[in-house]
């Protein structure tokens, strides 16, 4: 009978190769690890910072999109928005101021809440201004706005949890569908429109929206949508 020998995976010399590849040595390893932990470090903040704005960029045209459908279904009921002189003359500027008047709260029940899917309301303080507190709605679809001066001005609220900050997670919007004479020359760009961005003194330059982002943040909903509801590269404020 034959001897048969056995030899012990101890003393067998280490392998040359994986799958016909030479096998990685820990310093290789480690070099590896450190390339992807520096990209990662470099790459993930801006990944981070781009889903941030995607967010707000959805937002903002959602806002603007179902506001406008809600005043579109409202002047069915009501007539012409023109016409929705009830809030002190705020919806037309410039107007004898009605009477009696509607509090936001009864302009806001009246003529946008019945098309809107509301499931919260409560009064949280102006952005800027602690102690002045607007109405606050929350809809369905988690979107959150305050409103102001008789329904004519709006902040969407794309950021609830931290402090507000005017162009960066509060965004500020305008309804003055009607100019009297002699009030035109700086809030014409509303008349006759529904819920827009923020444009008193709006011209069609770029350039001089952004030079206004930048001296007074409300209106940088406009230069926003501008840029076809895209946050500039060149924004002046950081996310």
């Amino acid at each position: 009978m034959k001897n048969v020998y056995s030899r012990s995976f101890e003393s067998a010399p280490p392998p040359r190769s994986i799958s016909g590849s030479k096998a990685f040595t820990l310093a290789e390893v480690l070099i590896t690890l450190g390339i992807i932990g520096v990209v990662a470090a470099l790459t993930i903040p801006t990944l981070i910072q781009n889903h941030k704005k995607h967010v707000i960029e959805v937002k903002l045209k959602t806002f603007y999109t179902i506001m406008n459908q809600a005043v579109q279904k409202s002047e069915l009921d009501y007539g012409d928005k023109s016409t929705w002189n009830e809030t002190g003359g705020n919806l037309c500027y410039g107007c004898i101021k009605a009477n009696p008047l509607l509090s936001d709260e009864q302009f806001f029940d009246k003529y946008l809440g019945p098309n809107l899917t509301v499931i919260d309301h409560k009064k949280i303080p102006q952005p800027g201004i602690a102690d002045f507190q607007l109405d606050t709605y929350t809809l369905k679809n988690g979107l959150q706005f305050s409103m102001y001066e008789g329904g004519a001005i709006y902040w969407l609220f794309t950021d609830t949890k931290t402090q507000k900050i005017l162009g960066k997670n509060a965004f500020t919007f305008a309804f003055i569908p009607r100019i009297e004479e002699g009030h035109k020359n700086l809030w014409i760009y509303h008349e006759n429109k529904g819920i827009e961005p923020f444009a008193y003194g709006f011209t069609n330059s770029y350039e001089y929206n952004m030079s206004m982002c930048k001296k007074d943040n409300k209106y940088c909903t406009k230069l926003i949508q501008m840029n076809n509801w895209k946050i500039p590269k060149d924004y002046p404020i950081r996310f």
